[in-house]
């Protein structure tokens, strides 16, 4: 009986311990969650995600080399949006959430023409050096304006723009800082 034991056990260590050592074992604490392979799998994330609104003004054509105003407010992604077709830019509002890895921060907000849009993030990852989150942006009919999966810089900005309409348009500024 305990050869039976044995020989049925054998095969799942045989898995595991190829899977380890194939370079999967960060994937690996998601199929076995009551047995984390390293130190980061053990820790509990809490994530600040920060979104702030800003509207694009005085749209340029895309050739011509304008020196842009983006306040002091924004100065930390000025860089950032200095690559997006606008002449200036000013900050509508900020809102800040602390979530857990795997939650959704909603944030509902006032954007470029006095629209109302939601905006949906969900931090789902924290690995080497990189937050990976998802990102559903909804628009003022509830229109789906932008659904992604991207990797940020833990702590560091991400900039996403809306066409908009005529000389404005509407700009999120995400930064997210998980522990």
């Amino acid at each position: 009986m305990n050869s039976k034991i044995l020989k049925a056990g054998f095969p799942l260590i045989v898995l595991l311990l190829f899977v380890a050592t194939d370079g999967k074992a960060d994937d690996l604490h998601q199929m076995l969650p009551s047995a984390p392979l390293h130190k980061e799998a053990t820790l509990r994330h809490i994530c600040a995600v920060t979104l702030r609104v800003v509207e694009g003004q005085n749209r340029v054509d895309e050739s011509s080399l304008q020196e842009i105003r983006a306040g002091e407010a924004l100065s930390d992604v000025g860089s950032q949006l200095q690559a997006l077709p606008f002449k200036q830019f000013r900050l509508i509002g900020s809102k800040e959430r602390s979530v857990s890895l795997g939650e959704e921060a909603v944030f509902n907000v006032v954007a470029a023409n006095e629209e109302s849009h939601s905006i949906h993030i969900v931090p789902a990852e924290v690995r080497h050096g990189k937050v990976g989150l998802s990102l559903n942006w909804f628009g003022p009919t509830g229109e789906n304006m932008l659904d992604t999966k991207v990797a940020i810089k833990n702590g560091q900005n991400m900039v996403f723009g809306a066409d908009g309409s005529g000389e404005a348009s509407s700009i999120l500024c995400l930064k997210v800082s998980c522990n």
